[in-house]
């Protein structure tokens, strides 16, 4: 348990501190993003249906930290994802992923962007052999703060997998609002703060 609460402080230390030295960003909500590479980091909330047999309700925390650049004629990202989430079903596989993203987006409005985002990540579920490869492809607007989307998932079978349900393909929609600039730092520091306590708590529950 200390250790627990060691690891979990030193993880706010260091994100709140990198929070605290970032750049100082343009207040207004409708900013136009930087012409050089600036690091970004998002925070976002979802709610969705996963179908893999019978369908189950889905939430989801996701974190992400990496660098915005300039395209031609667009803007890109790229970076680290994290994910936990709940299933919300009897016998639901909670579990966490990280992997990596992209997206790709353009002007639409003063200060608003759109486009495609990408991201695959290995998955952990909470049962035996319940791993595996998540996939996401979605659509996002956003702008300096305020980020919305949806995304689709797939999550291949495996054949391995303790539950029958389990071997076949999981798919899914989920929509996401989420926070960006100094807000989204802030919210990312509070994020991996609960991602380590949630994933200390599992790796000590499992023995």
């Amino acid at each position: 348990m200390k250790r627990r609460h060691t690891a979990a402080t030193l993880t706010l230390v260091l994100t709140m501190g990198y929070c605290a030295n970032a750049d100082a960003e343009p207040t207004a909500l409708t900013a136009e993003p930087s012409d050089h590479a600036e690091i970004y980091a998002e925070t976002s909330l979802g709610f969705g249906v996963r179908f893999q047999g019978t369908s189950a309700a889905r939430s989801n925390l996701r974190a992400a930290l990496g660098v915005a650049f300039r395209v031609v004629g667009a803007r890109g990202r790229a970076g680290v994802v994290g994910d936990l989430f709940l299933v919300h079903r009897s016998g639901g596989r909670d579990g966490a992923a990280i992997g990596i993203e992209g997206q790709l987006d353009w002007d639409i409005a003063s200060g608003w962007r759109l486009g495609p985002r990408l991201s695959i990540s290995w998955e952990r579920a909470s049962a035996p052999r319940s791993s595996g490869l998540l996939e996401v492809v979605g659509l996002r607007l956003h702008n300096r703060t305020w980020s919305f989307g949806i995304d689709a998932f797939r999550l291949p079978g495996n054949e391995q997998r303790v539950e029958p349900s389990d071997r076949s393909d999981a798919t899914g929609l989920l929509v996401i609002g989420g926070l960006g600039g100094r807000a989204g730092k802030y919210a990312f520091a509070a994020a991996v703060t609960f991602g380590v306590l949630a994933i200390l708590r599992s790796l000590s529950s499992a023995h």
